[in-house]
């Protein structure tokens, strides 16, 4: 093996579309220079206008705005000359959430290749059975082959919370690699850095733990 670092290319390209966050604002004035629109001006090229009063044309746009939730989810969408890659980056907690915002913004679930998890936390992890079996589904229907998915092997059951002496808040339990395997994903694991995205993405690998906080419980039987 070698002890050369992993490089990608250079791309001519890295478009990211944010499918999941934990706002939403269609409304607000964006900063003089910042190359941003408030999220109602995106529909208006996207939905079909009719006629109102006077003729105007009018746009029914708030029932096409995204849904915002705790939680994060990215469409990267990697380009070197005439090759490109999508990837998935985490999911949020909630399959309809992500399914809904995805039809929302027109996303062509058969062309994401991979599903990237950051880490398993809920609020990135909990809807990846839903969103593996809908592009798993859609990625078959086009005749592409099943979607890759990216994990950390050390996978936890569930994530809690202790909020005082004695009591916890538990999260629902995270989605198991059988799970993911059902819903139609080749699932891979890796802990060290790897090229994802077809070789034109870097994922770093584990960030070495450097304090104690979050080593959890160890589960009896």
């Amino acid at each position: 093996m070698s002890d050369q670092p992993l490089r990608p290319p250079a791309l001519d390209r890295l478009d990211l579309l944010v499918v999941v966050d934990n706002e939403t604002d269609s409304l607000s004035s964006i900063e003089t220079g910042i190359p941003q629109a408030p999220e109602i001006l995106g529909h208006l090229g996207r939905i079909e206008p009719t006629t109102g009063p006077g003729g105007h044309q009018c746009y029914e746009v708030f029932d096409h705005l995204c849904v915002a939730c705790h939680g994060f989810s990215v469409l990267a969408t990697a380009q070197r000359g005439d090759a490109q890659q999508r990837i998935l980056f985490d999911v949020g907690p909630y399959g309809d959430v992500w399914l809904d915002n995805a039809e929302r913004f027109g996303v062509d679930l058969a062309s994401i290749a991979e599903v990237f998890l950051s880490h398993w936390h809920w609020d990135h992890s909990g809807a990846l059975p839903a969103v593996i079996a809908a592009i798993a589904a859609a990625r078959a229907a086009a005749g592409h082959p099943p979607v890759v998915v990216d994990l950390h092997p050390d996978r936890p059951d569930q994530r809690c919370i202790e909020v005082m002496p004695g009591v916890m808040v538990t999260l629902p339990p995270e989605p198991t690699f059988a799970a993911l395997t059902a819903a139609g994903g080749d699932v891979v694991t890796h802990a060290d850095a790897h090229l994802v995205c077809g070789g034109l993405v870097l994922a770093g690998g584990e960030i070495e733990r450097v304090t104690d906080y979050e080593t959890g419980l160890v589960a009896t039987v």
